[in-house]
């Protein structure tokens, strides 16, 4: 999510919107960042979670937008941003991509697909997507796109409650899988593997304990289920990319506003 990936860097050009009651079956949160000041790349948290992200750049050419449907992150990227003037990001609920695209969720992981070879004309026609709408005008059409999204046997695949998960069985018991078909579940439904998507769930569970608080590395690593504090570096740098120092370095948040869709 958006505060893990600004590492707690301060987000006072960062709006959270909770998702409208009629799309909470699909839509964990919506975000919106204007000027990104002096960043020129934005480290993104790998993610069990797919996103359709909405970004407009400038440039000597003009103003350009691209919307892409972007599938879990089995790593950190870093994503340049220079030229980057708005973005609008959506968090899509783990699992459900194959329910909205027919296609399984391997194919989207690590990349972003353009949602024109995603979804049908009719899906996207007379949407107001221009480079130059308002972004208060992308959102709404955002979420005009996402009521009309086909609902296919979307099943996500962790708890919204983020309950802890910690083993392969346990994951498997939460989706009432036999143990020898999960993998293949999840891999069709996540584009992960089990292995990888706990690994990825425990990281996020270490950040949130971590951003905008002073506990230490070693407490944080024991609330999220790691061995010890080696452990938990172990894992950030091999998913992450940096330190639990490097990852806390960048600033703690500040403020961030919270905001209701239309």
């Amino acid at each position: 999510m958006v505060l893990l990936d600004h590492g707690g860097r301060d987000l006072r050009e960062v709006t959270l919107i909770g998702p409208p009651p009629d799309l909470e079956w699909l839509v964990e949160h919506i975000w919106i960042q204007g000027s990104h000041g002096e960043i020129i790349d934005w480290r993104v948290v790998a993610d069990t979670s797919p996103y359709l992200i909405a970004s407009v750049t400038e440039s000597r050419a003009g103003r350009r937008m691209q919307i892409a449907l972007v599938g879990a992150r089995t790593h950190a990227a870093v994503v340049d941003v220079t030229n980057r003037v708005l973005t609008v990001g959506v968090r899509l609920k783990t699992g459900v991509v194959p329910g909205l695209t027919g296609a399984s969720a391997r194919e989207f992981v690590d990349r972003g697909v353009p949602v024109t070879h995603v979804f049908s004309h009719a899906t996207l026609s007379d949407l107001d997507l221009g480079h130059d709408a308002p972004r208060n005008v992308i959102v709404r059409e955002i979420v005009r796109l996402m009521r009309r999204l086909p609902r296919h046997d979307v099943r996500p695949l962790i708890p919204t409650s983020h309950a802890r998960i910690e083993t392969v069985r346990g994951l498997a018991e939460w989706l009432s899988t036999a143990p020898r078909s999960l993998r293949d579940r999840v891999y069709r439904d996540a584009g992960i593997s089990p292995k990888r998507m706990l690994r990825v769930l425990r990281l996020h569970t270490a950040l949130r304990a971590a951003w905008g608080r002073q506990a230490s590395w070693s407490e944080i690593a024991y609330r999220a289920g790691y061995a010890d504090q080696a452990h938990l570096t172990r894992e950030m740098r091999a998913l992450l990319g940096e330190t639990p120092s490097a990852w806390r370095a960048r600033g703690s948040a500040v403020s961030f506003k919270t905001a209701s869709p239309d």
